[in-house]
């Protein structure tokens, strides 16, 4: 309604113009014949209805009907403007002028110095009236604060809900929260506590990186051959943090387990996140031909710099930190497994013999007999070895060269073992899960496979034919729940490749195999 009268009105206005430019010219031609005497009335009506047409002119260009919506950028309505309502997000709001409806600005401050017919709400944000400014409606003033001038005319008692005001020791983060997170970016240039974060932790990072070159070194291999497995490890680990943390504290005796469980995750994140911050500063080493840049400190301090300016771009920042800190933990994970791998090989050796070393010796005596070279006399109390007994040491030396299983077979198993165990699952009161986890990383570390796998014949080991440990054991079974939320494409995956791999398998770095006829898997 409102939009038709002021049509109206400007196509009343514009005839008034045209009849008035219309009969000016006649006019004057009479008033010439017509002598000084009646010079002077047509003079003054004719300067009346100039004057009107030009004041009814002016009032039809002050009047703009529609919104204004302005989202991420500033509004201003000038003095001889007047919209029906004001909308602003992420930004400012000034106004000289006319609203006819309500203004609203969020996350951004508001400068009123005009008239407005509706409410006035400002969210996050502060409000200053000005000498001008007239309020017909409700004032409003959720976590900032009002600057009213005297002159400023309120037709209701001003709200205000100030979190400054109240808790004026959140300052800095509440302007942190304003200029920085709700802009997607870590680091907004102008936050003291940010910085105050960022040397904090830039800190502890060079300190990593000078004390512990060894574990730098081999984070930043994993992470130039493995970094997309990283991330996703680190993402599980993540996700299943609460969840772990959550069960441990129901537990009651998991209490005293839980501050270590977060130490350790805290440490591995930040060791982790040194690395990073290196293998950025070898990438731009390499990528300029940058020599200096190709040493471990300099590395440190570029790649730092670098995701440091990043922090600051809104967007782009939020995704890079959320890149990061996966990245970083899933790669102190992977670190930590390879060092209990190598220990655990490092131990072996220096025992016992290995199983190929030991079978070598053994067939070159057999071969051989003493070191003259005369075959060995058999003895009464000497027994040939069974066949069965040839073909499970040939099978335990040749895990990695034995067939691979694909999708179909492995989902056989797991049927069978869902079949087998669906009673005790549906008794678990929502532990269901957690029990399918234990159950499936127990019988891979004692057996290297399931109750499923013993009847369809296939075992689980590592890439190089080893036997897992409860490490590797451990990791997959959580891999395997990310394979399963991303839609069970991580399963499909082995009937899909070459490699015959899940996803799940690929981060552990196991394969599963089938095992000859004759092979006893109990």
């Amino acid at each position: 309604m409102k939009t038709r009268v002021m049509l109206n009105r400007c196509l009343t206005f514009g005839l008034g113009v045209a009849i008035a430019i219309g009969t000016s010219a006649p006019a004057m031609a009479l008033m010439a014949r017509a002598g000084a005497q009646e010079d002077t009335p047509a003079k003054a009506e004719e300067e009346s209805s100039e004057t009107r047409a030009q004041s009814e002119a002016s009032a039809s260009h002050h009047l703009q009907s529609g919104e204004m919506v302005k989202v991420g950028s500033d509004a201003v309505v000038a003095a001889d403007e007047k919209v029906t309502d004001l909308v602003v997000v992420l930004g400012n709001a000034k106004l000289e002028g006319e609203v006819g409806g309500d203004m609203v600005v969020v996350f951004g401050n508001a400068e009123a110095n005009g008239k407005v017919g509706g409410d006035c709400v400002t969210v996050f944000g502060s409000l200053k009236l000005g000498p001008q400014a007239q309020l017909g409606g409700d004032t409003i003033v959720v976590g900032g604060h009002i600057d009213k001038d005297a002159g400023a005319q309120l037709s209701a008692p001003p709200i205000e809900v100030s979190f400054e005001k109240f808790l004026p020791q959140l300052d800095p983060l509440w302007k942190w929260i304003k200029r920085g997170l709700l802009l997607l970016r870590p680091l907004p240039p102008s936050s003291g506590l940010a910085w105050i974060f960022v040397g904090t932790f830039f800190l502890i990072y060079l300190v990593i990186v000078l004390l512990m070159p060894r574990p730098m070194e081999t984070c930043v291999g994993i992470l130039e051959k493995q970094a997309v497995v990283c991330f996703f490890v680190g993402l599980l680990a993540l996700i299943l943090s609460g969840p772990l943390v959550f069960i441990l504290i129901a537990s009651g005796v998991g209490l005293l387990i839980v501050p270590f469980v977060k130490l350790a995750l805290s440490a591995a994140g930040l060791v982790g996140k040194a690395a990073c911050l290196q293998y950025i500063g070898f990438g731009l080493g390499r990528r300029f031909n940058a020599t200096t840049c190709l040493q471990p400190l300099p590395a440190f301090l570029l790649g730092a710099a670098l995701v440091t300016v990043l922090y600051m771009v809104p967007i782009l920042g939020f995704v890079l930190w959320g890149v990061l800190c996966p990245l970083g933990l899933g790669v102190a994970i992977l670190a930590a497994f390879r060092a209990f791998r190598r220990n655990g090989r490092n131990g072996d050796n220096g025992h016992t013999a290995s199983p190929t070393a030991t079978l070598g010796a053994s067939s070159a005596v057999n071969a051989c007999g003493t070191t003259g070279g005369t075959p060995p006399i058999a003895t009464s109390s000497a027994s040939p070895a069974s066949p069965q007994q040839d073909l499970a040491a040939v099978s335990t030396l040749d895990y990695a060269n034995l067939p691979r299983v694909g999708f179909w077979l492995r989902f056989a198993a797991s049927l069978l073992d869902l079949i087998l165990l669906g009673w005790l699952l549906s008794h678990t009161d929502g532990l269901g899960v957690l029990v399918w986890l234990a159950y499936h990383v127990g019988m891979w570390t004692w057996k290297g496979t399931t109750i499923g796998g013993i009847i369809c014949g296939i075992k689980v080991v590592r890439v190089d034919g080893r036997n897992l440990d409860f490490g590797v054991a451990f990791v997959r079974a959580l891999a395997a729940v990310f394979s399963l939320v991303s839609l069970g494409l991580g399963y499909f995956w082995a009937g899909w490749t070459k490699e015959k791999q899940s996803w799940h398998d690929k981060i552990a770095g196991t394969i599963i195999v089938k095992v000859p006829r004759g092979v006893s898997l109990i």
